[in-house]
Parts: C-alpha cells; structure tokens; sequence
C-alpha cells in the first residue's frame, strides 16, 4: 500500500504586522455604560442651580486663597475643577445629542402635525354637516349624542409645541 506524500513542511513565518495599529484610546478597556436613574433616584438627586459652574468656579478661585480653613479629606480644588470640567462636557454633549435628535425628528413631528391637522379640519366639516342635519333628522342627532358630548366637554385644544407632542389618545 502506497503511504499518502506528506505535503512540503509548512514556513513559519511570523504574520506581517498589522498596516496601521488602532489608536491607544481605542485599546483601552471601555467602561461599560452607566446603568440608568430610576424615576425614584433622579427625584433624590441633589439639582444644582442652572450657573452653578459659574459658582464653583468662583468658588474654587476663591478657595485658594483660604486653603488653611477650608479644607475637605475627599476634594481638592483641582478635583472640584475637575469634576466641574467632566459635568460640563457631560452637558454639552447632551445638547448636541438632542440637537441632532431634534432634527431628525423635526420631519416626523411635521408630519405628524400635518396630518393631524388635516384629521382634524376634515372631521369638523362633516360635523359641521352631521350638527345642521340633528333637527331634521333626530335619529342622526341620538346616535351622535355620544359625539356631541366629547365635543362639548372636551378640553380645548392648546398649541402643541415642538419640544411637547402629546399622542393622540
């Protein structure tokens, strides 16, 4: 029996490096996203007031200046810089997030607007229509009653606005 011919020994070679190695921030370990607030736990939050990076800034100016009173074993002043910084750039990037959102949605949300209008505009001519026939027509008028009385005891409508679409119920 004729043995199978083993195939010529294979090079070791070492694999050629890699053409362009991925940049040290892209190597480092990634924290894993921060798990979202409950209701209950954004309420409990502390709300700082709408300059208060202006005050901690002041603040941190200031401290300086009386370092030997002031002192705390958790934050330094450049830790209080920094923390400000972080919460800072945590902001803006939130509000570029939304506005790249905001326009996104802005043709949906016209859309939707459009429609609805059109919705509506075509539902009160038949009404219209439907209303002159209630006094000629009293079968009309009790069939519609349940109609009549949304129409009369609902909350008027107020001017949606962008940053609040309500669904229609």
């Amino acid at each position: 029996m004729a043995k199978p011919k083993k195939s010529a020994a294979k090079s070791k070679k070492k694999p050629a490096a890699k053409a362009a190695r991925k940049p040290a921030a892209s190597r480092r370990a990634k924290k894993p996203p921060a798990r979202a607030l409950s209701p209950d736990e954004v309420r409990g939050l502390v709300k700082p007031p709408p300059n208060y990076l202006e005050i901690i800034a002041l603040f941190v100016s200031l401290w300086s200046q009386f370092a030997r009173y002031i002192r705390s074993g958790d934050t330094s002043p450049a830790q209080m810089k920094s923390k400000a910084k972080k919460s800072d750039k945590s902001w803006q990037r939130e509000l570029a997030l939304q506005q790249k959102q905001d326009a996104q949605m802005r043709p949906v949300r016209d859309a939707r607007l459009r429609l609805e209008a059109d919705t509506w505009s075509a539902f009160l001519n038949l009404w219209d229509i439907a209303k002159a026939l209630f006094d000629d027509h009293p079968e009309i008028a009790a069939a519609m009653a349940p109609v009549l009385d949304m129409m009369t005891n609902a909350p008027k409508a107020k001017k949606k606005t962008a940053a609040d679409p309500t669904p229609p119920a």
